[in-house]
């Protein structure tokens, strides 16, 4: 069975700045731009934002066994997106993590911290960048 996505350790040439254990998420297998990599259900949020959470709302943080491995990039692989459903009194969110260009397999899944967070609980400086990470309350 193919998945779209591996949990894999980097390897000597890959920046290991996020993940204290030494895992990233990276494509298992190939997508073209457009394509929707994955898609969970949004629940259990949170009014606390962590080191590993995506903001989701004004005041909501959501933790996620992928999201937590994505790392961030300036030239990022992917983007998120939100998706609402109701059903009769119900509403149903969705975040969906959708290919930006095409990614090959075994390509590292990341995504512009910046774009998903008011602020960051760990700002960090992006050494590829010479940039801070910071959230969007912070660019310039």
């Amino acid at each position: 069975m193919t998945t779209n996505w591996i949990i894999r350790p980097y390897t000597d040439s890959e920046d290991n700045h996020v993940d204290s254990a030494g895992n990233h998420a990276v494509a298992g297998k190939a997508f073209k731009a457009g394509d929707i990599i994955y898609q969970a259900r949004i629940e259990g949020t949170t009014l606390t934002r962590t080191r590993t959470s995506v903001q989701v709302g004004e005041h909501e943080h959501f933790e996620n066994e992928l999201l937590m491995y994505m790392d961030h990039s300036y030239k990022p692989t992917t983007f998120f997106v939100i998706r609402a459903e109701r059903d009769g009194d119900l509403q149903r969110r969705w975040l969906e993590v959708v290919a930006l260009d095409d990614v090959a397999l075994g390509q590292a899944l990341t995504f512009d911290y910046n774009t998903t967070e008011v602020s960051r609980s760990c700002p960090f400086f992006d050494n590829e960048s010479q940039r801070w990470v910071s959230g969007f309350k912070g660019l310039s």
